[in-house]
């Protein structure tokens, strides 16, 4: 794992993009392959839009995880 990795982590705004869009930065990328956390996250925001886009018919609660990512970041 490479130290510079772990100083830049993509917000959780660039992380639900990702999802959504599947578009993230080379740099990103790089930084994902070396971090379980934001790997973590990343997974959380996938699962959330494929419910999504499946028309699931009950709405998916995200973890609480991902509720105080965004809190922290307000």
């Amino acid at each position: 794992m490479s130290a510079g990795s772990q100083l830049n982590h993509p917000s959780p705004g660039d992380l639900a993009l990702f999802a959504l869009e599947g578009d993230l930065s080379e740099a990103a990328g790089d930084h994902l392959r070396d971090c379980a956390s934001c790997r973590s996250t990343l997974a959380e925001f996938v699962r959330v839009t494929e419910a999504a886009r499946a028309g699931t018919t009950g709405p998916v609660r995200p973890p609480a995880k991902v509720w105080k990512v965004i809190r922290d970041q307000l």
